[in-house]
């Protein structure tokens, strides 16, 4: 919450114990974001564009399957990077 940028190339990386239906939503965050989501064996299995919000109720942006990370970037990362069906995050 209150961030207003990120240096390119960075992201925040969110783990959850178990591969799960995650959703995230951009309370008092003034950029746009892209929210990667990945499998726990590091297959890329959807994207969203996340816009900033400041009043209540934000929307929430869920991935399309479970997960149990999820990268955000900012955004127009996914697009530029050409990320999609076939990438993995290797750790």
């Amino acid at each position: 919450m209150f961030r207003s940028s990120l240096p390119e190339g960075y992201g925040m990386l969110f783990v959850v114990p178990r591969e799960q239906v995650l959703s995230f939503w951009m309370k008092d965050t003034t950029m746009p974001l892209d929210v990667l989501f990945f499998r726990a064996d590091g297959t890329f299995i959807g994207s969203r564009s996340m816009e900033s919000c400041t009043a209540d109720p934000c929307p929430s942006y869920v991935s399309q399957q479970p997960a149990q990370y999820a990268l955000e970037v900012a955004g127009g990362f996914a697009l530029r990077e050409g990320i999609g069906e076939g990438w993995r995050m290797d750790f």
